[in-house]
């Protein structure tokens, strides 16, 4: 992980920014749907920021969401490895931005779920801009998976419903 990595995990804002945008991409590609929850759960962003963040696994990830969460975490096995680690790391700035997010009014909680709310301007860094992309892009590959439990598969974590 380069400096600007860890500069991202101890900044609370861009970690505010990170989690509305997988929310909304998880909402964008929820909305419709009746095999995926409405809303991103609370454990799957906090695992989504610990893989965005770095820049090595921001880099791989599509553009796009036509491709399937599962396929690509097969094609990059460390991720399933990393994402204990990825997770310790994490939880300090997701909470942080979890609650920033909700203080500024970009994010609610509602049943163990992150729920868009307000406005957020577009970034116009390009670092930024691609941060934002990525992000959504996960949102949107979380929910196609479907159910909480599909998610957990994917990632290789087990779910009890």
């Amino acid at each position: 992980m380069n400096a600007a990595d860890r500069y991202a995990h101890a900044n609370p804002a861009i970690c505010a920014a990170c989690l509305r945008w997988i929310a909304e991409g998880y909402e964008d590609a929820a909305d419709g749907r009746v095999d995926a929850p409405r809303h991103v759960a609370l454990v799957w962003a906090m695992l989504a920021l610990g893989l965005l963040l770095p820049r090595e696994v921001r880099d791989v990830l599509p553009s796009r969401s036509t491709k399937r969460l599962v396929n690509l975490v097969a094609e990059n096995p460390m991720w399933r490895a990393s994402l204990p680690d990825a997770a310790r790391f994490a939880k300090d700035a997701y909470w942080s931005g979890v609650s920033l997010a909700v203080a500024t009014g970009v994010l609610g909680i509602e049943h163990g779920r992150l729920v868009v709310r307000g406005k957020m301007s577009r970034p116009d860094i390009s670092d930024i801009a691609d941060l934002r992309t990525k992000s959504i892009t996960f949102g949107k590959m979380l929910a196609n998976e479907g159910v909480d439990e599909a998610v957990g598969l994917a990632l290789g974590i087990w779910v009890d419903a």
